[in-house]
């Protein structure tokens, strides 16, 4: 799905689904872009498949980081046009992740992002990706975790056809993979220090941008020599968004309550317009019968 500003600028609409940067906020890249960052560590000098590479934005990030080449796969056509219009780096392939158009062990490493959940044949996903991949490859591979994913919904996600409980996932990967290593994701709201001189803060932070100018300084001082200080990041969970949800989603069922009592209200206010009008239909054939007993010719009056 696109809006086009003509044939050569195609956009992607954002539906909230795709991720596309620049768009969702903060919370939704950080969990994007965090696993493609974990991808880019293990991509350097490796021949690499982004199987449902969406805008693209994750197959930029892993030929940049050093892959001896990085192949493209969506089976949107306007997906696959608008990486063509935006990066110039990737080779990109419109096709189904269960028939992929490479050859038997010819990758080292796929990776497929939150995809595997929008196809209804998750094992074929899976299979393709083994095929194509070397023996010793790698498939980086994420998706929802169902119960928690959907806790605080209201509603099924309208493009989500195959979600999956952790230790289905977990089996279905060890259906055609002798290792599997499951990593748990989440948000947190995180304060770090990293050196002014910058020298070191990109291995720090695990960012894959420089890090910004810093609002705040912390110097340590002594007479005596200080040890290196190598940076550190302190985290602790975040409920925010959980909390903003439950706010959510208790406004939503107040909107509704209320949507609810107003259709009632509509109701009975049809009910009582119809039972109006029948009233009014009565005594106005009241009124007609009335006005022609007026109206007809009286005998006269002849006496006795």
């Amino acid at each position: 799905m696109t809006e086009s500003n003509g044939a050569e600028n195609p956009t992607l609409l954002w539906t909230g689904e795709r991720f596309i940067p620049g768009h969702g906020g903060e919370t939704l890249a950080l969990e994007h872009i965090h696993r493609y960052t974990l991808a880019e560590s293990l991509c350097s000098g490796k021949h690499v498949l982004d199987l449902g590479c969406g805008s693209g934005y994750g197959t930029k990030m892993l030929g940049r980081a050093g892959a001896a080449s990085v192949l493209a796969v969506d089976v949107d056509p306007e997906a696959a046009r608008f990486v063509r219009a935006n990066y110039t780096e990737p080779s990109v392939a419109i096709a189904s992740a269960t028939s992929l158009p490479f050859r038997n062990a010819s990758l080292d490493i796929v990776v497929s992002f939150e995809v595997i959940e929008h196809i209804t044949d998750p094992e074929g996903l899976v299979g393709e990706a083994h095929r194509v991949l070397q023996p010793n490859g790698i498939l980086l591979v994420s998706t929802p975790n169902k119960s928690v994913y959907n806790e605080f919904r209201t509603s099924p996600n309208p493009y989500h056809v195959a979600e999956m409980e952790l230790i289905e996932f977990r089996d279905l990967l060890l259906r055609h993979f002798g290792h599997v290593e499951l990593l748990a994701q989440k948000v947190a709201l995180a304060s770090v220090l990293w050196p002014v001189s910058g020298a070191d803060a990109e291995s720090v932070l695990n960012h894959p941008a420089p890090p910004p100018a810093p609002p705040y300084v912390v110097a340590l001082c002594s007479d005596s020599p200080i040890p290196s200080i190598f940076g550190s990041g302190l985290s602790f969970w975040s409920t925010d968004g959980d909390e903003q949800n439950l706010e959510a989603t208790t406004y939503i069922s107040h909107l509704e309550d209320t949507i609810e009592q107003m259709k009632g209200a509509l109701n009975a206010g049809v009910e009582r317009e119809a039972a109006a009008r029948d009233q009014i239909a009565h005594l106005e054939s009241r009124v007609d019968a009335l006005s022609r007993t007026l109206q007809e010719p009286k005998m006269p009056d002849t006496g006795s």
